[in-house]
């Protein structure tokens, strides 16, 4: 605000405010301000973008892909907005189409990068529509596109998604594999002294992770405090928001709800999938109202492209009709 009273006409800054404004929720406050970043650049595609990201948050999907296509028609090459027309699709339950306009967006691509975004949005939207077999089978070209251009990093990040992809699939043994050639590919990488800690910690959330998914909660338990002690020795804000998550997932299993309800809270809480979990607290708890307020948050998260909102958006949804 300070910046538009020096200069009112500096655009950039209501791109920035206008997010801001839609993250407090404010989205007629939103929605000026980016209507206002139309007008000082009408010619450039990411106003419509950000726009259409707003009017999707919204629900209005229909508005949103028309913001979006105005931006790609600006600009062919302007990847966020092919990957936020085809989120709207899955929003509508219109997957075959999004994965079209996947597929438009994967044939022209420039690079590598924007051929794995393509297809990292394609993974997204069979989670969404429950096909995690055909999710995987996406996941897999991407790390071939990724292995092919010796990206250890993309590698790395590839094997991790499909890991979590087999888990809500109840494979364990083989998400277990896919955690591990991760965690293997970057040791053996000139990344791993400058990772070594951090790879030392995310470990131990991943055993963690898989522990609490075999039921062995008692390995889970030890692990995920583990971890906590370490990321709050290093203040990692994210490691420890994500230690209380598994915490609460522990205290969920052994039907101690209060407690998972005090580690979900010290979660991220801009994470659907923790939202949805906390309503499944306060419903086993007998709090039918506060937990229809999360389900109904979860279901109405509706983030770009958002393979945690995928696992759970349909389930959310159920809760709330």
């Amino acid at each position: 605000k300070a910046i538009i009273e020096i200069d009112p006409d500096f655009s950039p800054v209501y791109n920035m405010l206008g997010y801001s404004y839609r993250r407090l929720k404010n989205y007629s406050e939103s929605k000026r301000t980016f209507e206002k970043y139309i007008e000082l650049i009408p010619n450039d595609p990411n106003p419509y973008d950000s726009y259409a990201e707003l009017l999707m948050k919204m629900g209005s999907f229909d508005e949103s892909i028309k913001s979006y296509q105005k931006s790609i028609d600006i600009d062919p090459y302007f990847t966020a907005s092919y990957v936020g027309i085809a989120t709207n699709l899955n929003y509508k339950d219109e997957h075959i189409k999004a994965r079209n306009k996947l597929h438009e967006l994967f044939e022209l691509a420039k690079n590598i990068r924007q051929q794995r975004e393509a297809l990292y949005a394609m993974a997204v939207s069979y989670v969404d529509e429950q096909n995690l077999e055909m999710s995987l089978k996406m996941l897999h070209k991407e790390y071939s596109i990724s292995e092919k251009a010796d990206d250890t990093i993309s590698m790395n990040k590839d094997l991790l998604i499909t890991a979590l992809v087999l888990l809500e699939m109840g494979e364990y043994d083989k998400a277990e594999l896919y955690f591990s050639k991760g965690n293997e590919l970057i040791k053996q990488s000139s990344y791993y002294e400058l990772m070594k800690e951090n790879i030392g910690r995310l470990n131990l959330s991943i055993q963690s992770l898989v522990a609490y998914y075999r039921g062995d909660y008692q390995t889970a338990q030890t692990k995920a405090d583990e971890f906590l002690k370490l990321a709050n020795e290093v203040a990692s804000v994210f490691q420890i928001m994500t230690a209380h998550e598994l915490k609460g997932m522990i205290a969920m299993a052994e039907k101690d709800y209060q407690k998972a309800l005090s580690e979900l809270r010290q979660a991220n809480q801009e994470n659907p999938y923790i939202l949805y979990r906390i309503g499944l607290a306060y419903e086993a708890l007998g709090e039918d109202e506060i937990a229809l307020g999360f389900f109904q948050k979860a279901a109405d998260y509706r983030s770009l492209n958002d393979l945690s909102y995928a696992f759970i958006r349909k389930k959310a949804m159920a809760k709330v009709k």
